[in-house]
């Protein structure tokens, strides 16, 4: 490959060029494919990713100054990944060392490559984890009928089957774009679980920023108001939420936190609402801290509002499979306890079970301008967004 000149500033920032040079300093061979995949792993996570997929830069030619004169061409994938791999400082998936090199031509910095291990291991180990439901189906149908209104011409409430769910799942998804009631229904379901439960549970409410946990608090504090259950339901919900960091207890000028896997958290339940805004090292250091009883429940849209750093976590659990089909155990119990037919597909039980969709929007109607308009963007139809602004049909939205 052609010399590097290190001063591409154009392309890469001074701590990728930094880093390189220092990763490449560390081998007599190959220094030149080291220093530029290690600038590449630099400035993906500039760009909030978590890895540099090698396939989709190999043998291309990534960046030309205007003369000509400067290029930055990289190797071929299979001399790309031999020089790689004859360097001490990149490893294979376990190792401990600064660069991993996976089985899928994918480069990680060695604590991005964990964080994401840690979290899928997680997942892996909680998504067929079940709480045992202490009860008959006739008395949870009618706790839900209490806690969940019948809604008109819906053929399927998902906010009840969210709650179903929740009280089975160690590990829940609750998904939904703005409006579809997602804070509303997780103040039903805590209610629920606590009525089922019949006894207090130590349950915990954050979100990445403290805006997001005020808008949390604030939103739980009136729904609360609304329940049909007695006193004593409400008064156990929390009052209280907080950011992730203040529920890890932040400690100054530190990346660690109070708790973590050695101290876990006094919680049997924890909530964390926004959760799309949730980066990959922070929910790796959440789920180390949580004890293996205690459940976790995600909200969040994962169309909307990106994460703070490294990676797009909800995203891409919520990118598993086609929203709302089960598989057929999972379909057949949730039927069974909630009184309502849900889809299942040819699947075997898995994340895709943890996964409710959210579907009835309460704030933006279907049929309404911005209902529509967002209907467009998240399904990527470019040229229907531009004609339905022009339109000029919807009193809702406007083309300036």
């Amino acid at each position: 490959m052609k010399k590097i000149n290190y001063s591409f500033n154009n392309y890469f920032s001074s701590m990728d060029i930094h880093f390189g040079r220092f990763i490449s300093s560390f081998t007599q061979e190959n220094k030149e494919c080291l220093f530029l995949a290690a600038a590449l792993v630099s400035r993906c996570i500039r760009d909030g990713h978590i890895c540099l997929d090698l396939n989709d830069l190999a043998g291309k030619i990534i960046f030309k100054s205007e003369d000509g004169k400067d290029i930055i061409e990289c190797p071929q994938l299979q001399t790309w990944l031999a020089s790689l791999k004859s360097t001490s400082c990149v490893g294979v998936p376990g190792d401990f060392k600064p660069l991993i090199l996976d089985e899928k031509s994918r480069l990680y910095l060695q604590r991005y490559w964990q964080y994401e291990k840690d979290i899928a291991d997680y997942i892996s180990a909680n998504s067929n984890k079940t709480n045992e439901i202490k009860t008959d189906k006739f008395k949870l149908q009618e706790k839900l009928n209490l806690y969940f209104d019948e809604i008109p011409g819906q053929r399927i409430n998902w906010q009840k089957i969210a709650a179903v769910a929740a009280l089975s799942k160690k590990f829940l998804v609750i998904s939904g774009s703005p409006g579809t009631g997602k804070t509303t229904a997780i103040t039903r379901i805590m209610a629920l679980i606590l009525d089922m439960e019949n006894r207090s549970l130590r349950i915990a409410l954050a979100a990445p920023t403290g805006k997001a946990a005020a808008r949390l608090q604030e939103s739980i504090k009136k729904t609360k108001e609304k329940l049909n259950c007695i006193a004593a339901i409400k008064e156990m919900i929390p009052n209280e939420a907080q950011t992730i960091h203040r529920l890890l207890g932040s400690i100054n000028n530190s990346p660690y936190f109070r708790f973590n896997k050695k101290n876990q958290l006094p919680y049997d339940l924890v909530v964390i609402d926004e959760a799309s805004m949730v980066d990959l090292p922070l929910l790796a250091k959440l789920i180390a801290a949580l004890s293996s009883e205690a459940s976790l429940i995600l909200l969040g849209d994962k169309d909307q509002l990106a994460s703070v750093e490294v990676g797009a976590v909800l995203g891409d659990i919520c990118s598993q499979g086609t929203p709302n089909i089960f598989s057929p155990e999972f379909a057949r119990e949730i039927s069974s306890l909630s009184g309502g037919e849900i889809e299942s597909g040819n699947l075997t039980a898995g994340i895709q079970d943890n996964i409710i969709h959210l579907q009835k929007n309460y704030r933006f109607p279907g049929q309404s301008g911005i209902g529509l308009l967002s209907q467009t963007v998240n399904n990527g139809d470019f040229q229907d967004a531009v004609e339905l602004l022009r339109s000029g049909k919807y009193p809702d939205i406007h083309w300036i």
